[in-house]
């Protein structure tokens, strides 16, 4: 071998396979997988789309833009709290003999970890643009939480 590692040519060429699941539900799987695959990345777009339209749609946007993070919020949390229920099923119904329950945990907590972080990540967002909504508008407590904020400002001594 030029400059290569010569012992390299005297390792055989192995051409073996094995099954790692066998089910009648690994088509469906697949194709459900590439519709994920395909619509995915187009999913948030499709929704800050409605959102805005929704906002704009609205007579009291505040409260449009208000409600609509708390519901994104209420989405994500139903995300969140799913994914153990979701965790148990999964591992209820792998077979013992194929995979065990501890495997089986472990492969659907690396397959959920970026959704569940995603989806917190998106509830705290939702979570804060609600709270901004909230503060910023006419009610009691919001008019009440600004006044004392500009009035402690006014009374701070400056660094």
């Amino acid at each position: 071998m030029k400059g290569g590692f010569p012992l390299a040519d005297m390792i055989p060429n192995v051409e073996r396979s094995f099954v790692l699941v066998q089910s009648d539900a690994v088509p469906k799987a697949q194709r459900a997988y590439r519709v994920l695959d395909t619509f995915g990345p187009w999913l948030p777009f499709v929704v800050l789309g409605l959102f805005s339209v929704g906002v704009l749609a609205a007579t009291d946007r505040r409260r449009a833009v208000l409600r609509g993070a708390l519901g994104i919020v209420a989405g994500m949390l139903l995300v969140v709290i799913g994914l153990p229920i979701l965790r148990a099923n999964f591992i209820e119904s792998t077979p013992a003999d194929m995979l065990s329950p501890a495997a089986a945990g472990h492969i659907f907590d690396a397959l959920v970890l970026s959704l569940r972080t995603g989806a917190l990540a998106v509830a705290v967002f939702g979570l804060v643009v609600a709270v901004i909504c909230y503060f910023s508008g006419p009610s009691p407590a919001a008019r009440r939480t600004r006044a004392n904020a500009a009035s402690s400002e006014r009374g701070a001594s400056p660094c």
